[in-house]
C-alpha cells in the first residue's frame, strides 16, 4: 500500500511539474507573439511615415515648379 502511495505521489508531482512547464511555455509563446506584433506595428508606422514624407516632398517640388513656370511666363 505504501508503495502505491509513493508512486501516486510522485506521479502527481511530475504531472504538476509538467503542467507548470506547459504554462511557462505558453506564456513565453504569447510574449514572443506580442513582441512580433509590436515589431510589425512599428514597421508599418515607419513605412507610413516615410510614404507621407515622400508625398509631402513631391507636393513641395510641384509647388516650386508652378512658381518657376509663373516667373517664366511673367518675363
Amino acid at each position: 500500500m505504501f508503495i502505491v502511495l509513493v508512486y501516486w505521489y510522485s506521479l502527481a508531482k511530475s504531472q504538476r511539474r509538467e503542467e507548470k512547464e506547459q504554462r511557462k511555455r505558453e506564456r513565453a509563446k504569447k510574449k514572443r507573439k506580442s513582441k512580433e506584433k509590436e515589431k510589425e506595428q512599428r514597421k508599418r508606422e515607419r513605412a507610413k511615415k516615410k510614404k507621407e514624407q515622400r508625398a509631402k516632398k513631391k507636393r513641395k517640388s510641384k509647388g516650386k515648379e508652378k512658381e518657376q513656370r509663373k516667373r517664366e511666363r511673367a518675363k
